[in-house]
């Protein structure tokens, strides 16, 4: 059987933190990621509490913000991460995370310049208070570009001083903005990975695949509809990817995200554990 205590969950696929991390308790997984947008101060605390009573440990405390496309709302995006931080640093959670987002009035290189100089603060804010900022690859859903390509990762990573940021892994993502995730941006990226956000995925195709009326979508701007499906189902070399992620990044977190809703979500998951199971019995996964 894979490790249970080796995965996670995200807060965005349930109605809300607490239902996220009960179902996460019920799986004997180990951790959950808490986006707390919509959520109060004293609810995140509550759901510490709750958590560290029963084994599962928060792994990032999430935004939504994203410095790169904010404009005249960046104070807001801003004070949000930094309140990621605090909440962080007072609750013993070793991630802050946040977003990039594509700019509609700058270029890329532009953006990440302007990303640079934002960002400085809230690092430094990080620093003081023992807490790693992780940022999430993302494709271009609109307008500008956002981080979809390992060289606009990798160019981010430089116009920040060492050690700013790490990266919350999505191998999904690169492939939805049209990079292969494993081995080629598994290899270029590995040194930065901090967590990762583990989905497959495949080009919607409706006389194939339906509808999908409970699958959240994944729209590229320029390359349409993609679906998930569960792990080990999608277009991923995703038996390669979790192979180097167990035997390459054995302290990193793999957080299962369906992008589903209902009992879609649950059977996803299901469909995912069952392949995870499969393979821990390779001897190669096994080591």
């Amino acid at each position: 059987m894979f490790d249970r205590q080796r995965l996670g969950l995200i807060s965005l696929d349930y109605g809300s933190p607490r239902e996220a991390l009960d179902a996460a308790r019920e799986r004997g997984f180990g951790y959950l990621e808490v986006y707390i947008d919509a959520v109060e101060d004293e609810e995140v605390r509550s759901l510490a509490k709750w958590a560290d009573r029963h084994g599962v440990r928060l792994t990032t405390i999430s935004t939504l913000s994203k410095l790169g496309s904010a404009e005249d709302d960046f104070a807001q995006h801003a004070a949000a991460v930094a309140r990621s931080i605090r909440l962080a640093s007072e609750l013993g959670v070793p991630r802050a995370g946040f977003m990039f987002g594509g700019s509609g009035q700058l270029d890329g290189r532009a953006a990440r310049r302007r990303f640079g100089e934002r960002v400085l603060p809230l690092a430094e804010q990080a620093a003081s208070a023992g807490v790693q900022l992780v940022i999430e690859n993302v494709f271009t859903r609109a307008a500008g570009v956002d981080l979809e390509s390992v060289d606009d990762i990798l160019d981010l990573f430089l116009v920040v001083p060492p050690g700013t940021l790490a990266l919350t892994f999505d191998p999904a993502n690169l492939m939805i903005g049209g990079e292969e995730p494993y081995p080629y941006a598994f290899t270029r990226l590995g040194q930065h990975i901090s967590v990762v956000h583990l989905k497959d995925v495949t080009r919607h195709i409706p006389e194939r695949h339906g509808p999908e009326p409970d699958c959240r979508p994944l729209v590229e701007a320029r390359r349409g509809r993609s679906i998930t499906l569960p792990l080990g189902q999608g277009s991923l070399n995703m038996a390669g990817l979790v192979r180097a992620l167990v035997n390459d990044l054995p302290q990193v977190p793999l957080l299962l995200e369906p992008f589903r809703r209902g009992r879609s979500r649950e059977a996803w998951i299901d469909r995912s554990l069952a392949w995870l199971d499969e393979l821990s019995e390779d001897v190669v996964l096994d080591g």
